[in-house]
C-alpha cells in the first residue's frame, strides 16, 4: 500500500517583478500573501526593492520593480509553483500575453530548499538566475546559508558575478511594506 509522503519544509526564495499599473503598491501586497504562505513562526525575509531596466522586454517597456522574498514553506514546489501563477493571475496578469511583455506582477521561484528540479514545467534554481542581476542581487540579500544549493556558488561569488553583468540597477528604500518607496542609493 503506498504512503502519502509527508509534506516538508523548505526554504525558498521566490523574486517578484512588476513594471505595470502601481509595482510597489502591487510588490508590497504580493509579498503580504507570500508571508502568509509562510509556516507560523517561520523566518521571513524580504530584499530591498529594486529598479532595473526591462531585459529582453519590447522596446519602450517601462522599468521594473524588483525583489526577493525567503520564506519557510511546507508543501511541494509544484503547489508553490501553481499558487504563484494563481497570484499573478489574480494582480491582472494576462497568460496568453508574449514572453518579456510589461505585467502587473511576475513571480519567479529562485529555490526551493537544497532541491534541483528539472522538468518541463518547472527548472529550480531557476534556469535564468545567473543572466540576471535584479534577480541575483536581492536573493544575495535574503539567502542566509554560506552556498547557493544546486549550482554550488558562495554567496559572495554570486554578489561579483552580479556585477559583472552590466545591467543598471537602483536599490530603492529597505521598507517597502507599506507600498511606498524612495530612492536611497544608485548603482
Amino acid at each position: 500500500m503506498n504512503h502519502p509522503r509527508p509534506a516538508s519544509v523548505h526554504r525558498v526564495v521566490i523574486a517578484l517583478g512588476a513594471n505595470l499599473g502601481e509595482p510597489i503598491r502591487q510588490l508590497a501586497d504580493a509579498r503580504a500573501t507570500l508571508q502568509d504562505w509562510a509556516m507560523p513562526n517561520g523566518s521571513v525575509l524580504a530584499s530591498s526593492l529594486y529598479l532595473s531596466q526591462p531585459l529582453d522586454c519590447p522596446e519602450g517597456s517601462p522599468p521594473f520593480y524588483n525583489a526577493a522574498v525567503a520564506f519557510d514553506y511546507l508543501g511541494d514546489a509544484f503547489s508553490l509553483l501553481e499558487r504563484t501563477r494563481e497570484l499573478e493571475l489574480a494582480f491582472g496578469r494576462q497568460p496568453h500575453a508574449p514572453r518579456h511583455s510589461p505585467r502587473m506582477l511576475d513571480l519567479d521561484l529562485l529555490l526551493f530548499g537544497n532541491e534541483c528540479i528539472c522538468t518541463p514545467s518547472l527548472i529550480i534554481p531557476h534556469p535564468r538566475l545567473l543572466e540576471r542581476r535584479f534577480a541575483l542581487e536581492p536573493l544575495c540579500e535574503v539567502w542566509r546559508q554560506e552556498t547557493i544549493p544546486a549550482i554550488n556558488w558562495r554567496l559572495d561569488d554570486l554578489r561579483h558575478h552580479s556585477r559583472t553583468l552590466h545591467q543598471a540597477i537602483e536599490v530603492l528604500e529597505l521598507d517597502w511594506s507599506d507600498g511606498c518607496a524612495r530612492i536611497a542609493i544608485d548603482q
